[in-house]
């Protein structure tokens, strides 16, 4: 369920062929369905961590505990297999890659093929992949090795982007175990307690109220199928202060509370940035809680700047690139050329300079206008300039994708290694380690 939201929902009456129908069953009926594009559940997948890296791993892991447990089994049984016994799925375990199991689903799709067993005739002209694959479905996900189907999807949307994916939930709902009217993704976001880091918003802390509103809205009109994945902090309600300083302070705070939520804290990439970061260096973060800088901005790698000795272009990626310079082209140019970054002080510990952009209001309600209009008109997006914005929302949504592999990694080798002690302890002998 977490992988959609109840404005994917559709409800539709049915009307059941009289035909085929029993009599008493021939009442019109709501269907419940939940349906959204592949790349919408591809985006929302990544952001959870399920990334086709993390799936990519996750199959390289367990296929060697399908291998493992599937030799143990012909060890066990090989004294009463008969003398002409084939054994068809061994061979296909030994050398199944999920670049092989990407296209044998690529296969299934694009034959119509139908799952059912392997000694089925009409397979007779698939691959063994295919046909174990389609085997394999009746006790698993077409013979994905993985413990959670949340892998199995990403890959699936990886190999058929032009697809829908859909949730039928009408059985459920004719069974009187959910009324069609219930918001059932948000029933599934209570009952998910365990799944906590995966399933909760991510909570994003920006350094003032107006990083916040620019975030909030770029996200919704750039990324509209995520934006209910994230909460923003709200300075204005909660009188929070603004600054580097005071978000620097607000992540120590939430470390020391044991907040459960993710939390990434996005500084701006500037001097003041990098000072507010040092400070936090002493600090232990725990897992659900990232922070970083924005990302560096092609544009601002050659931009004019004004000092003590005049206009100079340069660098100013971690000097000066407030949130500002991340607006657009469009926003920041004007008859004069690019507005340029002015150089203010200096910071004795980091031992650089700090500048901002000038006509920092003039920016900032150019950037309004423009975002108003295309929210207006959502097929104006394509012709403005959203570079810089992509950059930041892309590295929101990637923050935890590192640390969410690897534990998915270690989750996979960890029931790996609970089956191979639950073998052992039965009396299941290991099979010879030179081969199935």
């Amino acid at each position: 369920m977490m992988l959609f939201r109840e404005t994917d929902k559709s409800l539709e009456v049915v009307a059941p062929d009289s035909s085929d129908a029993e009599e008493d069953d021939s009442a019109p009926y709501v269907a419940v369905r939940y349906a959204a594009p592949a790349t919408c559940i591809r985006d929302r997948l990544e952001l959870m961590g399920f990334t086709l890296s993390a799936a990519k791993a996750v199959f390289d892991v367990a296929i060697e505990g399908e291998r493992a447990a599937h030799r143990d089994s012909m060890a066990r049984i090989s004294g009463a297999l008969p003398s002409d016994f084939q054994d068809d799925v061994g061979p296909v375990l030994e050398t199944l890659t999920v670049e092989q199991w990407m296209e044998g689903l690529r296969e299934i799709r694009d034959r119509r093929l139908r799952p059912t067993y392997r000694s089925d005739e009409a397979l007779s002209g698939t691959s063994p992949v295919v046909r174990y694959m389609l085997g394999k479905h009746f006790d698993g996900w077409y013979g994905f090795p993985g413990s959670d189907v949340r892998h199995v999807i990403r890959i699936a949307v990886e190999v058929l982007p032009e697809e829908e994916l859909v949730y039928d939930l009408t059985e459920l709902i004719q069974g009187g175990y959910y009324d069609s009217s219930d918001d059932l993704v948000a029933h599934a976001e209570y009952l998910l307690t365990d799944d906590f880091d995966t399933t909760r918003r991510i909570v994003v802390l920006t350094e003032g109220a107006t990083d916040k509103w620019i975030l909030e809205r770029s996200l919704r009109l750039l990324y509209p199928h995520l934006a209910d994945f994230f909460t923003f902090m709200d300075f204005d309600g909660a009188r929070v202060a603004g600054g580097a300083g005071a978000l620097a302070a607000m992540v120590k705070a939430f470390v020391g509370a044991g907040i459960l939520n993710r939390i990434v804290a996005v500084f701006d990439n500037d001097t003041a940035g990098a000072s507010a970061l040092h400070s936090l260096r002493q600090i232990r973060l725990p897992a659900n809680i990232a922070v970083l800088q924005y990302p560096d901005l092609p544009l601002a790698e050659d931009y004019p700047t004004v000092g003590p000795s005049g206009p100079v272009n340069m660098n100013v990626n971690g000097l000066a690139a407030s949130l500002e310079l991340y607006l657009g082209r469009d926003v920041l140019e004007d008859s004069d050329g690019m507005l340029p970054v002015q150089w203010k002080g200096y910071d004795e510990t980091l031992k650089r300079y700090h500048g901002e952009v000038i006509a920092k209001r003039e920016i900032l309600d150019r950037f309004d206008r423009k975002l108003a209009e295309c929210e207006v008109d959502p097929s104006t997006v394509g012709s403005r300039d959203w570079t810089g914005l992509r950059l930041i929302l892309q590295v929101l949504q990637t923050a935890f994708h590192p640390a969410d592999e690897q534990t998915m990694i270690d989750d996979e080798n960890a029931m790996i290694e609970e089956q191979r002690s639950a073998r052992s302890r039965y009396g299941i002998p290991a099979a010879p380690t030179d081969g199935p």
